[in-house]
């Protein structure tokens, strides 16, 4: 079973029978943090809620809007 995204499964039963679109904008954009922490997050989130898109009954649109993740401020890449 998908983790209940902070909602109760009467709410999860809700979505699942009436959701017509998503959009997933929902990220981490502190680039300062943990790569294990903002994978949990940026990754682990959207499949999260994709799992829910696949048990809706009216198959939804979804759109994911997405950051990245990025160190070419770094040293060793100031030369690119």
């Amino acid at each position: 079973m998908a983790p209940n995204l902070g909602i109760s499964p009467d709410q999860r039963l809700e979505l699942v029978r009436d959701l017509e679109i998503i959009i997933n904008s929902a990220a981490s954009v502190d680039f300062t943090e943990p790569i294990k922490r903002m994978i949990k997050i940026d990754y682990y989130g959207p499949i999260s809620i994709l799992e829910l898109a696949h048990e809706c009954k009216r198959q939804p649109v979804f759109s994911h809007i997405s950051t990245a993740y990025v160190t070419s401020n770094q040293p060793k890449f100031s030369k690119i």
